[in-house]
């Protein structure tokens, strides 16, 4: 297809496939639920790609990466659903110009990630049902790879001083924080 789309000058298209193509790739070849941060990053820049097209001027993504975390582990797929839910609940029904900012750093000895936009944000009522679904030990199965997903298996591999934290304002913002220890890959394979 992408071959098809290139012979007939349709550049943008081509493009997409190859973002989506790597973003299938990068789900499906995976042997192990943990990964390098630059792994899940170059993951997370394929569907960033896409949705900058799909959002086109109507959107603006700042994404930081500090250089000394991306030799540390991070589970598989932690980045991209949470920043789905900008996309899907902050921005889909948005007048104004959509802005995500990533930055994902080193503070002390953990890895900190901070994602947060200006989308239409969650009332008092529904962050406190959403906190709530974090906080409880039980996992209901849901076909999204969701907050709940990501919190529970770096509690899993990390311990539960670690996870994911959310805050958000109706109509403001909504910002999730998410705390690792850092670790190296080859720490981790000891």
């Amino acid at each position: 297809i992408s071959g098809m789309a290139l012979k007939k000058g349709a550049r943008e298209i081509y493009e997409m496939i190859q973002r989506l193509g790597g973003m299938f790739r990068y789900i499906t070849n995976k042997r192990g639920d943990l990964v390098f941060v630059w792994e899940e990053v170059q993951h997370l820049q394929n569907y960033l790609y896409i949705q900058k097209v799909r959002f086109g001027e109507n959107i603006t993504i700042d994404l930081f990466v500090d250089e000394q975390v991306k030799d540390a582990i991070i589970p598989l797929l932690s980045l991209q659903p949470i920043i789905e839910n900008s996309f899907k609940h902050g921005f889909e029904s948005q007048i104004e110009k959509g802005i995500l900012k990533i930055e994902i750093q080193k503070v002390f000895d953990e890895i900190e990630i901070m994602i947060e936009d200006n989308g239409m944000g969650m009332s008092e009522e529904v962050l406190l049902q959403v906190r709530n679904k974090l906080s409880t030990d039980s996992y209901i199965y849901n076909r999204s790879i969701g907050l709940k997903n990501v919190d529970t298996r770096i509690k899993l591999y990390f311990g539960h001083e670690y996870g994911v934290e959310i805050l958000s304002q109706k109509s403001k913002f909504t910002k999730v924080l998410i705390r690792l220890p850092f670790q190296e890959g080859s720490e981790f394979k000891k």
